[in-house]
């Protein structure tokens, strides 16, 4: 898990251990949170919903990019969320998460999915804190 401000270099960090679980042979299926979970959530009544979540759930590495990075995160938000993360740790699966939030948001958010998250990734975790000058995208401004 990688949480921070934007433009601190979470996506590259997280892009670059994607690529080394590549080199290693493993399957990685890259999902944006704003773009896919709308997707996934449109589907859910309809038969396709199990083939397209699989999709998810069932690569090697899932790297889930900018968890609820959105204008307000609904139940329908951590349902997926919760459903998703929670098939990939009880199967041992690697998950990479970046996200703008802190462990302390994604507690308010959802108590059991934070858990579920820390729990996962026990010393793993990186918390940037936010500063203007971590802002790398800003830099020359």
């Amino acid at each position: 898990y990688i949480g921070g401000q934007t433009g601190c270099g979470k996506t590259h960090i997280c892009t670059a251990i994607a690529g080394q679980y590549i080199k290693q042979g493993k399957s990685v299926r890259y999902m944006t949170w704003r773009d896919d979970s709308v997707v996934l959530k449109s589907y859910a009544n309809s038969p396709e919903y199990h083939d397209i979540i699989s999709e998810f759930k069932q690569s090697d590495v899932l790297y889930i990019d900018d968890l609820f990075k959105q204008d307000e995160v609904k139940d329908a938000d951590k349902k997926l969320a919760f459903e998703i993360i929670d098939y990939r740790i009880r199967n041992r699966l690697i998950i990479i998460i970046s996200s703008e939030l802190y462990i302390s948001d994604l507690i308010e958010i959802d108590e059991a999915l934070a858990g579920r998250i820390i729990h996962l990734c026990g010393k793993y975790k990186i918390v940037i804190m936010r500063d203007r000058k971590k802002n790398y995208r800003l830099k020359g401004i």
